[in-house]
């Protein structure tokens, strides 16, 4: 296998950015039988079942991929794959702890992300917390 080095803040940036695109078409499309429901109103139950489905379908979005191709679309687009901290790809269980302690890295106002910085082997919190890595190839 060619080596492999490691994805910086920078890049890891670009591939979300990507991504927020691509999730915004998928949320629409998945927004559809809504579309007579009146969302509008904070704090309804609809609203925030309406909420909890998006957000189910961001991390199918994210797991999906991962588990199928080892990368997002926007990770494809800068060529930028997922993997174990050994080299192979992931199984359904790192993929969901990946998706759910992601969403606690930006909770923390992107200090998941930004350890990356400081960190020797560039792996942000939720690397860590479900022994993956971003990689791209030489």
């Amino acid at each position: 296998m060619a080596a492999s080095k490691p994805v910086g803040l920078g890049l890891r940036f670009g591939c979300i950015l990507y991504d927020l695109i691509v999730l915004a078409a998928i949320w629409w499309a998945a927004s559809m039988p809504f579309a007579a429901v009146d969302l509008t109103v904070p704090g309804t139950a609809e609203r925030l079942m309406y909420q909890g489905y998006l957000g189910a379908v961001a991390v199918a979005y994210f797991v999906g991929c991962w588990r199928w191709r080892g990368a997002t679309v926007g990770m494809r687009a800068w060529q930028v794959r997922l993997e174990t901290c050994h080299g192979g790809g992931i199984g359904w269980t790192a993929a969901l702890r990946r998706a759910f302690t992601a969403m606690l890295s930006w909770g923390c106002l992107g200090l998941g992300y930004w350890w990356c910085l400081f960190d020797p082997q560039r792996l942000c919190w939720h690397d860590r917390w479900s022994a993956t890595r971003l990689v791209r190839p030489h």
